[in-house]
């Protein structure tokens, strides 16, 4: 039975890997832990703990930073048409 089981389960990893393997997997690495759920003021304290905000340095001889140029709306759909189709999301979402 034991055997039959793994055979079973090699099997299915090789046509599902997103499967029952995958999933025993991430159940013992422990990937599917939910977050903890935070109040706003933990949420912002955290937040103002990783990224304080400083002044702006102005150390002589650098130059001023410039605003980058915008884009005109013609190369926004030039770029969105050269993105591949049926791509997972990145960070930013856009699939």
């Amino acid at each position: 039975s034991k055997k039959s089981k793994w055979e079973e389960l090699r099997n299915d990893i090789n046509t599902n890997p997103w499967g029952l393997g995958y999933k025993i997997v991430t159940r013992k690495l422990g990937a599917q832990r939910p977050t903890p759920e935070l109040n706003e003021n933990v949420m912002t304290n955290i937040v103002n703990t990783l990224f304080p905000q400083h002044e702006r340095r102005t150390d002589p001889g650098t130059p001023a930073l410039e605003e980058p140029p915008f884009f005109t709306e013609n190369e926004l759909r030039s770029a969105a048409k050269s993105l591949k189709n049926n791509k997972a999301p990145g960070p930013d979402g856009i699939p």
